[in-house]
């Protein structure tokens, strides 16, 4: 008595897609096609119905994105020290407007 083994054949995904492509395309019935190709019509029919596409992974991965914002190089700062003591520091780039605004606020002597 011979024991014979039942051996499952594994089609990559390439050869799925061809396959289903050469279905879509086929006037066979599904059980005359599936024969030709030699997988079941079970088969066939769990291909349709799974997407073409990998599904997507459990978690987001890691995507690197370029820095976007320039870099601030830091202008020339004006210091301004009173016999107080107070000091008013001024960066580049501070219009004269409100440098005014900030002057006023100054104690007078």
């Amino acid at each position: 008595m011979q024991i014979s083994k039942l051996v499952r054949k594994h089609a990559s995904l390439a050869s799925r897609q061809r396959i289903l492509q050469a279905y879509r395309h086929t006037t066979l019935s599904q059980r005359e096609f599936a024969a030709k190709v030699g997988i079941s019509v079970a088969t066939l029919n769990k291909w349709r119905k799974q997407p073409s596409a990998p599904p997507p992974p459990d978690r987001p991965q890691f995507v690197a994105l370029p820095n976007l914002v320039p870099k601030a190089t830091p202008g020339p700062i004006y210091r301004l020290v009173l016999p107080s003591g107070l000091a008013l520091e001024v960066r580049n780039g501070f219009t004269a407007q409100e440098l005014a605004t900030w002057l006023q606020l100054l104690p007078r002597p």
